[in-house]
């Protein structure tokens, strides 16, 4: 049987040592991590690059367009103060009072031996809006009283048919002095003062009730 003899053990096995040695590998490792955490910082910064040119991008379009929105919201305070003005406008028309019916109302009343000399008309602009007229004139008759009551009475009852709270009092009731004629008969006369007052619009709406306190603990 032959024999081989190596005689390269102790270099063989140096060799061995060296490859196997723990600094070795620990280096190694350490190169590989270092590797890794480089690769990962330049991922890191090429994301942090892209989001800072978005937000440069961005930024530089907020800019562009500050003028552009600023303009837009004055226009919109523009047309929102065109849009109330309008509602306002068309408010006032929709609440206009018109006196024509009331003075036909009027004229309709007053029979042919009651002349009238002077009449005022005053109306609130608060709902329910309360119309105030003052007439003043002479009624002709053999009791020119009773024809200015007739008439104060025939005012109340015509202006009441169409508007609510309708009161017609007299101010003042007085003899005259002088006669007229009616129908070619003298006719003795009587002045008056007659106040109307009524309500122009429809009453305003009740106030919510106040809200109830909370029930006491038992």
């Amino acid at each position: 049987m032959a024999i081989r003899l190596n005689l390269y053990y102790e270099v063989q096995k140096t060799k061995k040592q060296r490859q196997y040695d723990p600094l070795k590998i620990a280096m190694i490792c350490l190169g590989v991590i270092i590797l890794g955490l480089a690769g990962y910082y330049f991922m890191q910064l090429g994301e942090a690059t892209a989001v800072r040119d978005a937000y440069r991008a961005h930024k530089a379009e907020s800019v562009k367009l500050a003028p552009l929105a600023i303009a837009a919201k004055e226009r919109e305070i523009a047309v929102s103060k065109k849009v109330e003005m309008a509602k306002q406008l068309a408010k006032k028309v929709e609440d206009r009072f018109y006196w024509g019916p009331v003075l036909e109302q009027l004229i309709s009343s007053i029979p042919p031996n009651v002349q009238l000399t002077k009449c005022n008309a005053t109306i609130a602009t608060a709902l329910p809006r309360r119309c105030d007229i003052l007439l003043e004139g002479l009624a002709a008759g053999d009791e020119p009283r009773i024809v200015a009551e007739e008439l104060r009475t025939s005012l109340a009852e015509q202006l009441g048919k169409t508007y609510k709270k309708t009161v017609a009092n007299f101010k003042s009731l007085d003899d005259g002095s002088e006669t007229v004629s009616i129908n070619g008969k003298p006719a003795r006369t009587a002045s008056f003062v007659i106040a109307v007052t009524f309500n122009g619009g429809e009453e305003p709406p009740p106030p919510p009730p106040p809200p109830r306190p909370p029930a006491a603990a038992k």
